[in-house]
């Protein structure tokens, strides 16, 4: 989707100048885009902005596609006021919490507030053969001196079919799981750090 990191560098200091001229909170950068999913489509983003400004909220949106236009990318934008956050029991601001990334401060949102989002994946192998079980389990940990998946991922096996790993890697981890048929559940929680 992206051609490169520099193009990401530009569009990030492209939003984060806007956020100074319009005078919003900030910018969080959210769904399969952050999660790093293989085939995302869009980019996702949500503007947060005082409760005064709501009136304004149209406009700020509408300045900040015409500003992105230039990029050959697909934009979704969202807003939030400021009041949701404190108010809670938005879906959107869940989302915030567990996967958005700051534009303004370059960090996830949840880092920010104090705490580390991460996924839990609970699985089964039932039905697995044990020697579809034990190259699933290569694949996971590694063999031989080579590193599993969970290595890259940052994830870690915390049970037995328990593992968890940063919010951004869910979607490469789901993927996999698929591509296996493993049957899986997926929560979302905040560490204190």
């Amino acid at each position: 989707m992206l051609k490169n990191q520099k193009e990401w560098s530009d569009i990030s200091k492209d939003m984060t100048k806007w956020i100074k001229e319009e005078g919003a909170i900030d910018i969080i950068v959210f769904g399969s885009f952050i999660r790093e999913k293989s085939d995302a489509n869009d980019i996702d983003l949500c503007v947060v902005i005082q409760d005064d400004a709501e009136n304004r909220v149209m406009d700020m949106i509408d300045s900040l596609y015409k500003l992105l236009e230039k990029y050959a990318l697909k934009f979704h934008i969202n807003h939030l006021l400021e009041k949701n956050f404190v108010v809670g029991g938005d879906t959107l601001v869940k989302t915030m919490l567990s996967e958005g990334t700051s534009i303004s401060k370059n960090k996830p949102v949840s880092e920010i507030l104090g705490y580390s989002a991460k996924s839990i994946f609970t699985y089964s192998l039932k039905g697995f053969g044990a020697s579809k079980r034990v190259r699933f389990h290569y694949l996971l940990r590694g063999r031989g001196g080579s590193k599993g998946i969970l290595s890259e991922l940052k994830g870690r096996i915390i049970g037995d079919g328990v593992i968890t790993l940063p919010v951004s890697k869910e979607d490469i981890l789901k993927e996999i799981f698929t591509k296996w048929d493993v049957k899986f559940d997926i929560r979302r929680v905040l560490f204190e750090s």
